[in-house]
């Protein structure tokens, strides 16, 4: 596959990635181009469904555990994937479901305040596929990075890491992420109409999420599928936790322009690698200059694709208790 980004569009969206509220004006500045230039690439880029503005938050810092589940579902059809996109979007806990080839075939990622919770999704899925051999696997992530595009060299990224105490929210915090979850680049008084707050209350309590680590950021998400890229993941396990360990990671995957975000776990395997490539030769290129970087500390990589996202809100608005 080609991609479909120009040079111009990369250099706009490495600006532009780490925070779709920042101004034509301020991407302009630094890209080196006019503002109504950056509003039309990144208007274009929008209507062909490449990049979308999102919330990011961090579950931590509301006391949820982010759970990353694979099924192997053996048996299973289109009848079975339409109970289970059914399930996906009923199910308020479950932040995101996609189709995959490979290891895998499904995830899902759940936000949860209890384990119970994670049994009851269980038993769901056990309860809508009753003929179905589930095999479910997960891991808990806990810390996030996501990389801007690299362009020039230059590379920016954006940390969801760990929070020592839990932020208490109110009915009006919880209100106004629902807003920014369907409308992250929305204006504060937008935001405001939907939330039924006064302007600057909106910016005040906006600035103090993003303060104690509730709102880790406002990127675009970017669709690989739609920019001409295939979007795979490589779930790896190393045998050794230690820090130097993972600033070699860090840096390496920085390096690499086809990495898109990384991901510190703890479960069957501790690191996930989100990168993104032209076609499947490249990926596995990728995943090799991987074991020799790491080399002798890997001790299994798996790899999956990305087929179609089902669901994805960053914010599920069933999360929140009063």
């Amino acid at each position: 596959m080609v991609s479909k980004l120009s040079d111009r569009d990369r250099a706009v969206l490495n600006v532009a990635r780490l925070d779709c509220r920042k101004s034509a004006s301020e991407i302009a500045q630094e890209v080196g181009i006019k503002p109504e230039t950056v509003r039309r690439i990144l208007r274009n880029l929008r209507e062909r469904n490449i990049i979308s503005p999102m919330l990011l938050i961090n579950p931590n810092a509301l006391g949820l555990t982010d759970y990353c589940f694979y099924l192997n579902a053996q048996g299973g059809g289109k009848e079975e994937l339409a109970d289970l996109i059914q399930f996906a979007q009923t199910s308020p806990a479950v932040a995101y479901f996609a189709e995959l080839s490979g290891e895998y075939n499904y995830t899902f990622s759940l936000l949860s305040a209890s384990v119970f919770e994670i049994e009851d999704f269980l038993r769901g899925l056990e309860n809508i596929l009753p003929d179905v051999s589930l095999a479910p696997i997960f891991s808990i992530r806990l810390s996030w990075s996501l990389f801007s595009l690299k362009h020039k060299e230059t590379r920016g990224v954006l940390e969801r890491g760990r929070i020592e105490k839990e932020v208490v929210i109110d009915q009006n915090d919880h209100n106004i992420l629902v807003a920014l979850s369907e409308s992250p680049d929305a204006s504060f008084l937008a935001v405001g109409r939907r939330s039924s707050l006064p302007t600057s209350t909106v910016a005040f309590r906006v600035n103090r999420l993003l303060e104690k680590g509730v709102i880790s950021g406002f990127p675009y998400y970017i669709k690989s599928s739609a920019s001409g890229e295939i979007p795979f993941r490589a779930l790896v396990q190393s045998s050794t936790r230690a820090p130097t360990f993972y600033e070699r990671f860090k840096a390496f995957t920085m390096s690499e322009g086809c990495v898109d975000a990384i991901v510190y776990c703890l479960g069957p395997w501790n690191l996930e690698v989100n990168f993104s490539v032209n076609d499947v030769s490249e990926a596995s290129q990728f995943v090799n200059r991987l074991r020799a970087e790491l080399s002798p500390h890997i001790s299994s990589i798996v790899t999956i694709n990305e087929i179609a996202v089902h669901k994805s809100v960053r914010y599920p608005e069933g999360i929140f208790h009063v």
